[in-house]
């Protein structure tokens, strides 16, 4: 499906675009707008916090619906009817252009970047964890050899973790010998 509505994306570009629609975000998105949130049975508390509206809830669904008309189908119509529900909710909402619907990962591309110019990984740290059970923040830090260079807070230790990897990225864009200091010789 992607590669006939996207021929110039090249195997790398392809990849990105398949990895962003079915991410947490990109499937929440289908999932609310076939309004999937007012078919949950959820708790009290959950109710509370807009569960019917969480990213996480939402893509979980989406997941499992598409699971259910699976399997539900596979017997008589094998992956055809799947392919044919797929292609009617994804196809009204692909963009039609692909390169602003890619998201960004930046912990990859900090490791590629880390791992080119130095040679070793980035490692990531929770530095801090806070709020209540229900509205959790996380503070990421990413390090290399020893040296923080970013931070990020988040709703999820990923989002943090992406979001420290962002800070990192502009930190050595603004200066690249950030990334060269104490000892990379």
């Amino acid at each position: 499906m992607l590669m006939e509505g996207f021929p110039e994306l090249d195997e790398g570009g392809l990849s990105k675009f398949r990895a962003s629609l079915v991410s947490e975000s990109g499937l929440s998105k289908q999932a609310f707008t076939l309004e999937l949130g007012e078919c949950l049975l959820i708790g009290r508390g959950e109710e509370m916090t807009g569960g019917r509206k969480k990213k996480s809830l939402l893509a979980d669904t989406f997941e499992a619906v598409m699971a259910a008309i699976y399997l539900d189908s596979r017997e008589e119509h094998g992956l055809s009817q799947i392919t044919r529900v797929i292609r009617k909710i994804f196809l009204p909402h692909m963009p039609q252009d692909a390169e602003g619907y890619i998201t960004r990962d930046y912990k990859s591309e900090l490791q590629e970047h880390v791992q080119k110019i130095m040679g070793i990984p980035s490692t990531y740290e929770l530095v801090e964890e806070s709020g209540p059970d229900h509205e959790k923040e996380f503070t990421m830090a990413v390090y290399v050899k020893d040296k923080e260079y970013g931070r990020g807070r988040g709703a999820s230790k990923k989002l943090a973790s992406q979001l420290a990897a962002e800070k990192a990225l502009l930190n050595i864009q603004e200066d690249p010998s950030f990334l060269q200091t104490e000892g990379t010789s």
